[in-house]
């Protein structure tokens, strides 16, 4: 599953942090003497060479990543670990000093105050893509556009808006932010873009999720992680909406649901699947909407268009006036 990896960057044990966590950990005796059992002493000659040195330090920063992020919580881009000091990251890769070489060159913060552990900008590079989202990426080095050549239904086709048939002269429609509207013999097209559904987010969704911020701007990666869950789940915004209802103490204490964090596949799946849920609620069964509500509708990537049929008097979210 997407949840179970993280990313490994091909010039990992050529980074300068790394090269100097290398040299902070084989000054430390009790580091040596867990890598070479019994000649952990200087006076024992160098036990290992630099580079073999620094693909271990990799190795070990790959298991710590891994469990840092199955454990911790995001606030922006960083994790939290909350609860431990830099000792307790030795029990980790069970190497004796790693914390400490973390720390030295900027990979860890010991926040004591909060009793805390922090990974500074961990989201950069320890959250995998998605499949919709790898072949965005694939699609924009290939080509030099990340656009996708099929159609996807965004987020809710509704069963009415499919049975509209343009023979009829007069019929009751929906416009996306869910105004009643009387369609005449003429069908009108607009264009449904990321934007409308940023906006649906910002005065439906967010407002549900304990401190949620509103998001401002829509990066072309928050448009890739966008379009991927939307994918996935046609009507994300109302199991979103609907799962808000039953978050438990521990999400409204530590407010770390936000648009990037459920934009992310692990993180998305856990939070429809009921984990922050309080405790009289059942953990495990991803929720189905229990609501319907009017959400943006037929999202033609590519073309950004959404065929819905309307009049001139209809009012949408890009109406102005």
């Amino acid at each position: 599953m997407a949840g179970d990896w993280i990313k490994w960057r091909r010039d990992l044990v050529s980074l300068p942090e790394v090269i100097r966590m290398s040299k902070i950990l084989i000054n430390n005796e009790e580091f040596r003497d867990w890598l070479n059992p019994g000649r952990g002493a200087l006076s024992n000659g160098q036990i290992i060479g630099e580079y073999p040195l620094r693909c271990v330090t990799a190795a070990l920063l790959g298991v710590t990543w891994s469990a840092s992020r199955e454990h911790g919580e995001f606030d922006g881009d960083d994790l939290i670990l909350d609860g431990l000091d830099p000792k307790d990251i030795d029990s980790i890769p069970q190497a004796p000093g790693f914390g400490a070489a973390m720390l030295g060159v900027g990979w860890l913060i010991h926040e004591e105050k909060e009793q805390r552990l922090r990974l500074p900008n961990f989201k950069k590079y320890n959250v995998p893509l998605s499949g919709a989202e790898r072949q965005a990426r694939y699609r924009s080095r290939v080509t030099g556009s990340d656009e996708p050549r099929v159609t996807f239904p965004l987020p809710e086709k509704r069963r009415e808006e499919k049975m509209m048939s343009s023979d009829v002269s007069s019929e009751t429609s929906s416009s996306p932010n869910g105004d009643a509207t009387v369609s005449g013999s003429k069908e009108e097209t607009k264009e449904t873009t990321f934007q409308d559904h940023m906006d649906f987010y910002n005065l439906e969704v967010a407002p549900k999720l304990p401190g949620c911020p509103r998001i401002e701007k829509l990066t072309e990666n928050r448009k890739i992680a966008m379009r991927g869950r939307l994918t996935d789940f046609p009507d994300l915004w109302t199991r979103i909406i609907d799962e808000a209802g039953r978050l438990g103490q521990f999400a409204h204490d530590k407010r770390f649901i936000d648009f990037d964090f459920l934009m992310r596949p692990a993180s998305l799946q856990k939070f429809l699947e009921g984990k922050y849920r309080r405790k009289d609620i059942t953990y495990g069964q991803v929720s189905t909407p229990t609501t319907t509500r009017r959400t943006p509708g037929i999202f033609e990537f590519g073309t950004e268009t959404d065929k819905r049929p309307r009049t001139a008097n209809s009012k949408t979210p890009h109406d102005t006036g």
